[in-house]
């Protein structure tokens, strides 16, 4: 099946002034060109189904930041059954059909065979779309990853939790020997935009909404996860989320505050 990431390992098929896309210690942040080119898989990640990308808003986003960016998952093509589980194709933020994922929250996921142990990425930014869900009839809230490869120890994830020190239920990342960062209020329905940005060599975290910093730690150390990650929920521990997700960014450095915030001003509705 065709792939559904668009990879940005070749850097040949872009223009020079991206040459550096690659590279973790950023030079000048790189934007995304409006004619996209499909490009093979790197090593350290493996295509889990499905998807294609535009320019404009329902694909990718013209200026947003691609310098370092190894993984971008539009979800916009049927999912792959070998790699995911009770997802379906939905509705994206933009009102375009069949262009972002849902899932269930009963068992969901999506796998991605990248590597996220800061052994292997010292500095990461985890980046994605999302629109919450009740997921008990009641509508209280349950503790749910959207990106995670965490198997105990708090290690990178994005989720919905309340074991921060607000003990409010909100977005929330996990941080390592922090445990858990944030959080930001969660409105059922409605599209948010979150970052996670790691940098293990200064060991700092930071969670993002909607371009603004909620929550941040530079006494953050992180330790071994799995090597591989789930979208929509957690490997080792379930915790599926109830919602739609969609536009994935994962790079391999840690966008500044400014970088966040000018992508989601480009990508936001």
């Amino acid at each position: 099946m065709t792939s559904m990431f668009y990879r940005w390992a070749a850097a040949a098929a872009l223009a020079s002034t991206l040459s550096a896309c690659m590279v973790t210690t950023p030079a000048t942040t790189s934007t995304e060109t409006s004619s996209e080119t499909s490009t093979s898989s790197s090593s350290s990640s493996t295509n889990p189904a499905n998807a294609s990308s535009s320019s404009g808003a329902s694909g990718t986003q013209l200026g947003v930041p691609t310098e370092g960016l190894v993984d971008y998952l539009s979800f916009q093509s049927a999912p792959d059954p070998e790699k995911t589980a009770n997802v379906s194709l939905t509705t994206d933020r933009f009102g375009k059909a069949n262009e972002a994922y849902n899932f269930s929250g009963e068992g969901s996921y999506v796998q991605v065979d990248f590597n996220l142990n800061p052994e292997v990425h010292p500095a990461v930014t985890l980046n994605a779309w999302v629109r919450y869900l009740p997921t008990t009839d009641d509508g209280d809230a349950e503790i749910a990853q959207i990106i995670s490869h965490d198997n105990g120890d708090y290690d990178r994830s994005i989720g919905i939790d309340n074991r921060s020190p607000s003990s409010e239920w909100g977005w929330t990342m996990f941080a390592g020997s922090q445990s858990v960062l944030g959080s930001a209020p969660l409105e059922a329905g409605k599209w948010v935009q979150l970052t996670a940005v790691y940098d293990q060599s200064k060991s700092e975290a930071a969670l993002y909404v909607n371009g603004k910093a909620i929550a941040q730690s530079n006494e953050a150390i992180l330790g071994t996860g799995y090597d591989y990650l789930y979208i929509g929920g957690s490997p080792g521990f379930g915790e599926h989320f109830r919602g739609d997700i969609d536009d994935v960014r994962i790079y391999e450095r840690a966008l500044s505050a400014s970088e966040v915030s000018t992508l989601y001003e480009l990508s936001k509705p």
